[in-house]
């Protein structure tokens, strides 16, 4: 996936599973320097921040778990 804030982006890609999230939020916080956007993760809850309170985008999100849900709340 593709993750930025304000015009900062990078891509992201880790091996998860629909109750351990952990890999993707390492990610995610190895270019938060980057983007400005910090992950952290509780089982299968992944939730994001971004340190100056700009928007989060997230492009080009793909997951080959059949019959998983991702919910997005603001």
């Amino acid at each position: 996936m593709t993750l930025g804030s304000g015009g900062s982006t990078q891509t992201i890609s880790a091996a998860v599973t629909t109750t351990d999230l952990s890999a993707l939020g390492l990610e995610i916080n190895k270019v938060s320097g980057t983007t400005g956007i910090s992950a952290s993760v509780s089982g299968g809850t992944l939730t994001l921040t971004q340190v100056d309170g700009k928007d989060i985008n997230i492009e080009n999100f793909n997951h080959s778990t059949a019959n998983a849900t991702v919910v997005v709340d603001s």
